[in-house]
């Protein structure tokens, strides 16, 4: 993964099966964590790149 938690098509080809499993997990929980926020919440956690860290930042 680069620095925003992405990863290019190339190297998303490169990844097992397992791999892809965890890849898709990770973002399915960013995104829900993201909708479940106010917009001010958002703001505040912005920079962060994993949902651990959004969880986190927000506890």
């Amino acid at each position: 993964m680069n620095e925003t938690g992405r990863l290019s098509i190339a190297n998303k080809k490169l990844l097992s099966a397992a791999e892809k499993k965890t890849y898709m997990r990770h973002h399915k929980v960013k995104d829900i964590i993201v909708v479940a926020i106010k917009h001010e919440e958002y703001v505040r956690i912005g920079d962060k790149t994993t949902a651990k860290a959004i969880y986190d930042s927000l506890c």
